[in-house]
């Protein structure tokens, strides 16, 4: 069975975030936090590798 899958993501533009910290000095050194919906403390935290 194929599932189309819905590309509209990688096209659509981001919420911006409620923060945006510095890790080092260069100007791609960011990271982009948000807090979430009150919904969000009984969901698991996921993260990812990140490509360098």
């Amino acid at each position: 069975m194929f599932v189309a899958e819905d590309l509209s993501v990688l096209s659509r533009p981001a919420a911006a975030p409620d923060q945006v910290l510095a890790y080092g000095d260069a100007a791609d050194q960011i990271a982009d936090v948000r807090f979430g919906s009150q919904r969000a403390a009984e969901l698991p935290l996921l993260l990812g590798p990140v490509p360098i």
